[in-house]
């Protein structure tokens, strides 16, 4: 490009002319970020955008616009330069745009101020200025004097349109710009010269002042100001800090213990609990002990109860916790407090101490440090902010440190990184060499650079205002021509020093004025040629005046954008001689000075558009030929509108000095108008985003691009982006100059939400932009309230199902909406697996959703997708958008979840997002916040403007709660560390925070960073250290930590990582290191009550800890839904807090270890695979039974909960040594630096194969060693819980995780959210989300992968990973007892004595002696040092002689001068040898306790005699009653021997989904493990069309189903029936068994609850009860019925009372009110009844028969039995008792005893019958050794005289029986089996032969009952299929004939028959020749009459139980 293509500009915009030439520019909102990592020895330059004015001036034939070049100023004759006294520079910068070397050679840095001040003498001939001298007018030291140089324009000499080529210099110094050696000089304005010397002292003439309207003279200053686009943020803290400071508003420093938020069924269960507090008092070594304190206490309570103990003042003391700096109210329920909670779980103490209470006197107004404004604040705390935040950086190891004294404001810190000594700050005093030598993040915020910006504009500007006023006054003060035009050049020179100081932006403004005041000075020259005259007329006056006015505002104008754009708080001040601020409005022509009323943007339908200038400081990239500038008007991420420049060639600077090399700059000189974007539809949060596209020579560099388009055929790569927002936080549209630096596309992502330029890098390109000058406003909106919602069920079926697809879609979470859309198309582009269900909406989905808004706005959660379908967001569409809102809070509010949502980048409207901030703010609770901080801080990067409610929020909670400001200010560095775009935001975000806060928590927050600053030191250090040194430099490091930061415990300082933790000193001795790669240090920090515990945490540097603390903050979400839902999975979270870049605190989790150390103690191979390894080591650890159940139940529960956790959050990388254990059982992960799918691999193998880590060795511990048959279920129970819990809150995780996608974290961005969404897979039904965790569950137990990852990585790792040279001594623990107690845990010890000894055999042969201990008894709430005398109790305990070896020489270690001994043999050890060792035992026990009582006290001899578990196993096993004759219920059972089936009850959308989990215990086949399957029924069906079978599993009795049944009908109908779950066993030769069924009400069912619970049946005895409890009533239960002898009665036994009822006629005739009553029997017609009440606890039968007389209403007999009674018949001169296995035999009614009882086979159904005539015939199941239906028959006749009998016994069937009946005479005997086919019958005389065999039907029935007629000519019986037959027996004719298949015979039918009510039992009797009765346990009486022909009708029904509660008779 030559330079002729420079001269036109095309710079005619037609509104142009009519604008204002001088408007003041409204403050606009921009902002300016970086994403590039700064380095420590790059230094960087701000530059970025800011308003300025736009003028373009009245068209001038040839307008020309300067080049680049335009500065070259003409080389003057300088004398010789000084030699710098300042100490050389040690580096060369690579590109110097400011000064060159020529100017650092002549300028004294030292001596500048003083120079700046001095007139020049040093040549008295050239200070004598005269005006005849016309060398001097023109020359000024170029070249020798020529008088030709008269002829022609005097600017020629350097105007860079006409000398491109000629080389630029500088001047020799600063304050002599533009001048030559003979001009005199000026006095600046820190001058200490007469004011007379100063154009404004001269006096001004009348005339002059008459025609004059602008005001003279003016004078110039930097003043400090606020940025446009922070003063609504600047205003909010201030206004915050106000109200503070106001009303004495300060965070309440006692930090009290965080309350229980929910309680969850184990907090229920533990509240009941009993427990013992240990409480500190005056700093005590030992504890007051105060015993069986109710959790129910109050605070208060204790303390009145440890008033009677010890004195203290009640009224100023208080309880605090050891471990923490928390406090306990006194209001306080221990049962409320979490603390007390996580102890009970933990099996820890709990522990408290009792202080006075902390006094913290809040700072008076008149203390805090007042500052005038934030701006103030800002300057002030810049030393110390820019050293913190660049002490961050990495320090070479072995790199000299200096000490840094403790400051005046009392902070300390041990290092610096650099030093700040005046000795080298002198040298560094110029702002370029500060630019090249700053490590700030950028130059605004280093306070040195500021200054010396501050000073070098400030001396230009006083050298500018005395030209200005000179010329403005030369009228008065008669200046020659000459002297004007001498002053004109030196004005110029020094505008260009304006132009050189502002990093050569050359804006096209200046250059136009500049222009057009050398056009006057060449026209001044020739007028004066030719007219010879030296005076200028008044007219040509007024014209230079004007002109330099118009200079001036431009001038200001141009610094006041450069600092906005570089973030540098100062503008220029106009003021006066009385010190008076000028209005600039005052200055314009005409003056103007009403304020300009914008207009409302809606008037306007112009198109809008944008200047684009320049492209200064391009990167010196021979490669590049042309550029191009593409410009979007973006909406969020959406491209509404496109321009673009046309490509233009870069043009170099020619000169080239031995240091500098320019860089090549562009100008564009183009309008760019968007026609399809006009005024009136910009949007509220519109912006520019500009983009630079370049083309190479070389088509490589296009090649290796994925950022490339093409251009008008030609191919280019984007190399750079900005943006600029066009709205201020005034809602007015920008207007006038903008100065934008431009981001490295390769580096950083374009984003679209608010105004980012690059302010960081200091050779960055900077593009200028200009907007036109008018004035325009977004008028308010006004949301209309005239909407009206529509119910969702009056619009069409079809169009619900749509609506509610559409609202279910989670295209918002998996969509990127932050990342620009650059293509044509609307939406983004999609991975190929997305379904229809997850993609964005298409344009008519939105249409068809927003159509139907007034529809769905009332449903929740649809507000996000009713706004996302809006695609039209300009002004009058927000008047609907808004309405939304206001309808959506009428009905409903916003929940935290739907607020999270609408503030997702989808929706960039601050209106929405204000609207969402609220909400969500109203939700929040503090731990809320506390948890869900990262992702708020997220979210502000997406808001417009800068202030915002949620900041507001932020620092007004930071001022009441100190937690949450110590978390926000540990983030908030953080992210100044990560956060190179958004750096400005969180910036000021951060300094807002310091500045609200008082002074003394700043110090604070102050020494918490330089402890870290010391500590990464440290560690960089030992780094470079070999390991044998290390240990002995960390001692000698902590131990000046100790001396000169905590100032030998003189300071006191929090930790970042722990907030309510208070320490004062490091305690060395316990301190290490691991000699890892990173070469991590442990740290121990003791409290500064030395009472409390200590603090253990990890320093550690080298990885990034942010993947830590996301994955750790997702477990407290997770565990957060899990309480909510009443589930605590006692989670096990540690803090994690990143200080600076790649180091930081990880809190350690004391008293747990990993498990490779676990399994180590068992060997390398038999630990890995082995299953035995943690449940001994839980056994260790957890002495008492009580203690090992609850470290079982913990470890099941935390294993669930990372199990789930871990697989949705694809945490990778998981061995032995990254999973821990607590010894109280809990489990949980560490290091995290694989996740979301990143797995670890070796090579290109996965190594982490398992879908998560469950093994074997961890369900061995969780079942007792293997004894527990559920713990498996129990375990997949909780999985699947916690798993469908987490899935019903899917939205929340996944819109964390979503939040948390900018956050420039590894591998987290969408394609992990999408991860975790298809982990969670919520598309899945509930159903299908638990079969398949089941499965993952199996395939994470059986992988092999796991075990083999575990070994490989055991022997990968050394024997020791920690350094063993500062190990804390394990003087107190011994290797059988892995705890250390004290006295204040298990009391003093009086003495001990080995009382016996006894022999074992496991593992191998042994003894253990039996040591008694005697102890004093600690009575309740006493303390040990206060009790003078103790009752004694005596505890056993058994040792090993080894055991006591091992005693023996530790006490010898510790206690070297006791004189002790004992005897150690490698002999065998047998009965002689452990008699002769209990002597000498006993001598060593003697001797040890008449030792001292620093010895006999000991915490070792403490620990060697606590009562460990085996001590309690084998006193309980001692103590244990076997009372083996002790009657008991079958029902009492343990839980390992009970059948139980899982089932869950799910009522939904108009289904019923009943899920059969598993079950347990199931019977035995013939010794063989079953092949079960599960069958569902919902009764009554009479078409079982309700039946449904799930799978087979195979040999198994403890199978997990997971079988789904669903019935689809109306909740009012599934009320009305009854579910039957059971389960067969599947055998395919023979036919299925039933192992056992449940019947569920399912009218019971809360069906707003969660319905999953366990459901008994242990044997076929309950499943024979349970199937008769099914009468589905709210009021009464039947649950047996029973005919009389001769069926005139009917006796109904229900859980409220017995009713009895009359058949001829139906009426109820007696009621007997025993409670629940399982069965009846009542004899004949007479006043005795009896009864088997139902057990209290089950409410099953129980072991009691009761005989009730209803005429004397008493009881007259009570038999009880070892085993639940099944049934009861009685006779006049018989009572059988019939139990499971068992019938006994009676005497009855009179002298009723036992006369005889027979062994029976398996009888749960209570089979047995009594002949009715004279009761001799008993009939029964027989007890036969082989399977089949055998009866026995027995006279009775002969039992009572002990006669011997020969028992009758036939097979009547090849399977178990299910029914008999005799009939009345007891002739004849019918029976059925459990298959119900066939009916047969049977002669009870002589060889008891078949007589006839009647068909039922050819499908497997439950036979109810069988009843003979009064004659024995008819037969009836019931069954489960609703139908009561009849059948003729003595006349078999009569029935109907059937073919039996596979039969040579054939068999009778039916009679006829009679439908009852399906499936439920019911009871058949005749109660006359021709009529049959049944009675039905639904409640129904059915009465029928037949005849022989076969016929059947009703005569009869009535419902028997209705209206009946409550009779009495």
């Amino acid at each position: 490009m030559t330079s002729s293509e420079f001269v036109f500009s095309n710079n005619h915009h037609p509104r142009l002319s009519n604008a204002p030439r001088f408007n003041l520019p409204v403050p606009s909102n921009v902002n300016g970020t970086d994403d590039l990592r700064r380095s420590a020895s790059c230094a960087t330059t701000p530059t970025s955008t800011s308003p300025a004015n736009f003028y373009t001036p009245l068209p001038v034939p040839q307008i020309r616009f300067p080049q680049p070049n335009m500065f070259a100023f003409p080389r003057y004759a300088a004398p010789p330069a000084p030699a710098l006294t300042r100490k050389p520079i040690h580096f060369k910068p690579p590109e110097q745009d400011i000064l060159d070397k020529n100017f650092f050679r002549t300028f004294n840095m030292e001596q500048k101020e003083d120079n700046s001040e001095k007139i020049n003498t040093a040549n008295p001939a050239a200070s004598t200025y005269s005006p005849s001298d016309s060398s001097n007018l023109i020359d000024m030291t170029i070249d020798p004097p020529s008088a030709t140089l008269l002829t022609g324009n005097v600017f020629e000499l350097f105007d860079p349109l006409q000398q491109p080529n000629r080389p630029r210099s500088w001047p020799a110094k600063l304050n002599e710009a533009g001048t030559t050696t003979s001009t005199p000089p000026f006095v600046t304005p820190t001058s200490e010269a007469s004011p007379t010397s100063l154009a404004g002292g001269l006096p001004k003439s009348p005339e002059a002042s008459s025609t004059s309207s602008y005001p003279h003279p003016i004078k110039l200053r930097l003043k400090l100001t606020t940025f446009p686009e922070i003063q609504s943020f600047s205003r909010v803290v201030q206004q915050i800090r106000n109200e503070a400071q106001t009303e004495q508003v300060s965070a309440n420093e006692i930090f009290y213990c965080k309350r229980v938020q929910r309680l969850t069924a184990q907090h229920l269960e533990q509240k009941q609990l009993p427990v013992t507090l240990h409480i500190f008092v005056d700093g005590a070594k030992e504890p007051i002990r105060l015993t069986k304190i109710s959790l129910q206490s109050t605070v208060a309570h204790i303390l009145f109860q440890l008033l009677e103990i010890t004195r203290f003042d009640y009224d100023r003391s208080i309880l605090k916790l050891r471990a923490r700096e928390e406090y306990l109210r006194n209001e306080d329920v221990l049962c409320d407090i979490e603390y007390v909670y996580d102890c009970i779980n933990s099996l820890k103490q709990l522990q408290f101490v009792l202080v006075q209470k902390p006094t913290y006197s809040s700072q008076n107004q008149e203390e805090q440090t007042n500052y005038a404004s934030f701006e103030q604040f800002y300057l002030d705390q810049q030393e110390k902010t820019h050293h913190t935040l660049t002490s961050s950086l990495d320090i070479p190891t072995g790199s000299p440190t200096t000490k840094k004294s403790r400051s005046s404001h009392g902070l300390s810190s041990l290092h610096r990184t650099k030093s700040l000594n005046t000795t080298k700050q002198a040298a560094y005093s110029h702002q370029a060499h500060i630019a090249h030598s700053s490590n700030a993040p950028f130059l605004a915020s280093d306070p040195r650079w500021l200054n010396e910006f501050r000073k070098d504009i400030n001396h230009i500007l006083s050298q500018i205002e005395q030209r200005f006023n000179r010329l403005v006054i030369s009228q008065q003060s008669k200046l020659s021509i000459s002297e004007q035009i001498k002053t004109i050049n030196e004005l110029i020179g020094f505008i260009r020093n304006i132009q050189v100081t502002c990093s050569y932006i050359e804006s096209s403004l200046i250059v136009e004025k500049q222009r057009e005041l050398k056009i006057y000075a060449d026209q001044l020259i020739r007028k004066s040629q030719t007219n010879r005259e030296q005076q200028l007329s008044p007219n040509t006056h007024q014209n230079l005046t004007r002109l330099l006015y118009d200079l001036l505002i431009t001038l200001v104008n141009y610094i006041q954008t450069y600092c906005y754009a570089y973030l540098i708080p100062y503008e220029v001040e106009l003021y006066d001689n009385e010190n008076q601020t000028i209005n600039i409005e005052q200055l314009k022509y005409p003056p103007t000075t009403e304020p300009v009323i914008p207009r409302p943007i809606t008037e306007s339908s112009d198109p809008f558009s944008v200047y684009i200038d320049s492209l200064f400081s391009i990167p010196p990239d021979s490669s590049i030929k042309t550029l191009r500038v593409v410009v979007r008007l973006c909406y969020g991420n959406e491209t509404k509108a496109r321009g673009m420049s046309e490509a233009k060639s870069t043009v170099r600077d020619s000169y080239h000095s031995e240091n500098v090399s320019l860089k090549p700059q562009v100008r564009f000189d183009q309008w760019i108008s968007f026609d399809d974007a006009c005024h009136c539809a910009l949007q509220r949060e519109a912006l520019l985003l500009f983009e630079v596209f370049a083309s190479f020579a070389d088509e490589l560099e296009l090649s290796s691009s994925h950022f490339y388009e093409v251009f008008d055929g030609v191919p280019m790569r984007l190399i750079g982006w900005c943006s600029q927002a066009l709205f201020d936080d005034d809602h007015h549209l920008i207007t006038g100059e903008r100065y934008l630096g431009v981001f490295d596309a390769v580096t950083t992502s374009r984003t679209g939400f608010y105004s980012l330029r690059n302010v960081f890098e200091r050779n960055c390109p900077i593009l200028s932009v200009s907007f036109l000058d008018q004035a325009f406003v977004l008028p308010e909106v006004q949301a209309r309230n005239d909407m009206h919602t529509v119910n969702f069920n009056e619009i069409s079926r079809d169009k619900q199902e749509i609506l509610s697809r559409l609202l279910k879609r989670p295209s918002l979470l998996l969509v990127d909406h932050s990342v620009m859309i650059v293509n044509d198309h609307r939406k983004q582009t999609f991975p190929m697996n997305t379904s229809d269900e997850e993609r964005e909406f298409s344009i008519d989905e939105c249409h068809f959703l927003w159509s139907h808004r007034h529809v769905v706005i009332r449903k929740s959660y649809a507000l996000p997708k009713l706004l996302k379908s809006r695609t039209v967001w300009d002004y009058p569409s927000l008047i609907d958008i808004y309405a939304l809102l206001n309808e959506v809070t009428h009905d409903r509010t916003v929940d935290e979840i739907e607020s999270l949502e609408l503030l997702l980048p989808a929706f960039p409207d601050m209106h929405i997002r204000e609207f969402a901030y609220r909400s969500l703010i109203s939700c929040l609770t503090p731990a809320d916040l506390l948890i869900y901080l990262p992702q708020l801080l997220q979210i502000i990067k997406f808001d417009y403007t800068y202030s915002s409610i949620l900041i507001e929020y932020l620092l007004k909670q930071s001022l009441n709660d100190h937690c949450l400001a110590h978390k926000l200010y540990w983030h908030l560095r953080q992210l100044l560390i990560t956060e190179h775009l958004h750096y400005i935001r969180y910036y000021y975000l951060f300094l807002s925070l310091l500045y609200v806060l008082d002074d003394n928590f700043r110090a604070e927050l102050q020494h918490e960073y330089d402890l870290c600053l010391n500590l990464k030191r440290i560690g960089v250090k030992l780094k470079g250290y070999k390991s044998s040194n290390k240990g002995n430099f960390l001692v000698e490091q902590f131990k000046e930590i100790n001396n000169e930061f905590f100032q030998s415990r003189k300071l006191t300082c929090r930790l970042p990582c722990q907030f309510n933790f208070m320490t004062n000193n490091l305690d060395i001795p316990s301190c290490s290191f691991y000699n890892s790669l990173t070469v991590p240090i442990k740290l121990v920090f003791n409290p500064t009550d030395s009472s409390c515990e200590k603090y253990y945490s990890i320093y550690k540097i080298g990885d990034d800890l942010r993947q830590d603390q996301i994955v750790l903050q997702l477990f407290s979400c997770m565990d957060r839904i899990w309480k909510g839902n009443d589930f605590d999975f006692r989670l096990s979270l540690f803090n994690v807090v990143q200080t600076q870049e790649r180091c930081g605190f990880i809190e350690m989790v004391t008293e747990s270890e990993t498990l490779r150390e676990i399994e180590s103690r068992s060997g390398t191979i038999k630990g890995s695979f082995g299953e035995s390894a943690l449940y001994d080591w839980l056994r260790l650890h957890n002495t008492t039974e009580r203690e090992f159940r609850t470290a079982i139940e913990n470890l099941t529960y935390s294993c669930a909960a990372y199990c789930v956790a871990t697989y949705i959050l694809g945490i990778g990388d998981r061995h032995n040594d990254n999973i821990m254990v607590k010894q109280s059982g809990h489990l949980f992960h560490i290091d995290f630096g694989k996740y979301l799918g990143d797995t670890q691999k070796f090579g290109w193998f996965n190594r982490d194969r398992a879908p998560f880590v469950f093994t074997k060795q961890m369900l061995y511990a969780m079942s007792d060693g293997g004894t527990s048959n559920d713990a498996l279920h129990r375990f997949v129970d909780l999985c699947c819980n916690a798993f469908c819990t987490i899935r019903q809150n899917s939205s929340l995780l996944l819109l964390l995780l979503s939040h948390l996608c900018s956050s420039n974290v590894a591998n987290l961005n969408y394609d992990a959210v999408r991860f975790v969404y298809d982990r969670l897979s919520p598309s899945a039904t509930y159903a299908d989300s638990i079969t398949n965790f089941t499965e993952l569950i199996v395939d994470s137990l059986n992988s092999t992968w796991t075990t083999l990852n575990f070994l490989i990585h055991a022997f990968a790792q050394t024997t020791s990973s920690a350094s063993s040279s500062n190990a804390i001594p394990m003087g107190s623990t011994l290797s059988f007892v892995p705890k250390t107690y004290t006295i204040a845990t298990d009391g003093k010890i009086k003495c001990g004595q080995v009382v016996s000894y006894e022999k074992r055999t496991h593992p191998n042969k042994h003894y253990v002696y039996k040591v008694r201990v005697e102890r004093e008894n600690l009575n309740d709430s006493t303390m040990i040092h206060y009790q003078n005398s103790k009752s004694l109790y005596s505890t056993y305990h058994y040792r090993t002689y080894n055991e006591f070896y091992e005693f023996f020489e530790r006490l010898n270690k510790q206690f070297p001068l006791v004189n002790l001994d004992l005897k150690f043999t490698r002999q065998a050890e047998d009965k002689m040898v452990a008699q002769r060792r209990v002597s000498d035992i006993n001598d060593f026990l003697g001797k040890l306790f008449h030792l001292t009582t620093e010895v006999i006290e000991s915490d070792l001899v403490i620990t060697f005699f606590h009562q460990i578990q085996q001590d309690q196993q084998i006193n309980d096993t001692k103590e244990k009653s076997h009372d083996d004759f002790a009657s008991r219920s079958m029902y009492d059972n343990p839980s390992n021997s009970q059948t139980k089936i899982r089932i869950q009850l799910r009522y939904d959308a108009g289904k019923l989904f009943v899920m059969v989990r598993y079950a347990n215990n199931l019977p035995l086949i013939s010794g063989n493990d079953p092949n079960p399957y599960c069958k569902c029924y919902l009764f009554p069906d009479e078409c079982k069309s309700t039946k449904q079978k799930g799978k087979t599993i195979m040999n198994t009795r403890n199978p997990i189903f997971n079988d789904t049944f669903t019935y689809q009908m109306e909740l009012s109908e599934i009320q009305k029936r009854l579910l039957r779950v059971s389960v067969w066993n599947n055998v395919l030769t023979s036919g299925n068994r039933a192992l056992g069924e449940v019947d569920i009400v399912l009218s019971q069912i809360d069906w707003s609850k969660e319905n999953a619970r366990d459901y008994t049946f242990s044997s076929s005895i309950d499943t024979y009860f349970m199937s008769m409890y099914r009468y589905p009533r709210t009021t009464t239960d039947v649950l047996s019925l029973r005919f009389n002898q001769d069926s005139s009665c009917f006796i109904c036994a229900t859980s409220d009372g017995i009713r009895i009822f009359n058949v001829e006629p139906f009426a109820q005739k007696s009621f007997l009110d025993v409670d629940r009553v399982t069965y009846a029997e009542m004899l004949y017609r007479t006043n005795l009844i009896a009864y088997v009440p139902a057990d209290r606890v089950t409410g099953l039968p129980s072991n009691v028969v009761n005989v009730y007389d209803d005429e004397r209403k008493t009881h007259v007999l009570e038999l009880c039995f070892s085993l639940p009674v099944v049934s009861i018949r009685m006779s006049r001169t018989r009572l059988i008792v019939v139990l499971v296995s068992k019938v006994h035999i009676f005497s009855f009614p009179n002298q009723c005893r036992l006369l005889h009882t027979i062994e029976t086979r398996d009888n749960p159904r209570g089979l047995c019958e009594l002949s009715n005539n004279d009761g001799s015939l008993l009939v029964f199941p027989f007890n036969a050794k082989v399977k089949g239906g055998f009866v026995q028959f027995l006279n009775m006749n002969g039992i009572e005289n002990d006669m011997s009998y020969n028992p009758r016994i036939i097979q009547a069937h090849t399977s178990e029986l299910a029914a008999i009946a005799l009939n009345p005479v007891g002739t004849l005997l019918a029976t059925a089996s459990k298959r119900g086919t066939l009916i047969r019958v049977f002669s009870t005389t002589g060889l008891c032969e078949k007589l006839y065999e009647f068909r039922r039907g050819s499908d497997t029935a439950d036979i109810h009952s069988i009843a003979f007629s009064f004659d024995s000519s008819f037969l009836c019986v019931s069954s489960d299929k609703g139908t009561v037959h009849l059948y003729g027996i003595r006349d078999p004719k009569l029935n109907r004939m059937v073919s039996i298949q596979h039969a040579l015979n054939e068999a009778f039918g039916d009679l006829c028959s009679f439908k009852v009510a399906i499936e439920w039992p019911c009871i058949c009797a005749f109660s006359g020749p021709s009529h049959v009765v049944a009675a039905s346990f639904d409640g129904t009486f059915h009465k029928h009459i037949f005849t022989t022909d076969g016929k059947c009708n009703r005569e009869e029904f009535e419902l028997y139980l209705d209206g009946m509660d409550g009779c009495d008779f």
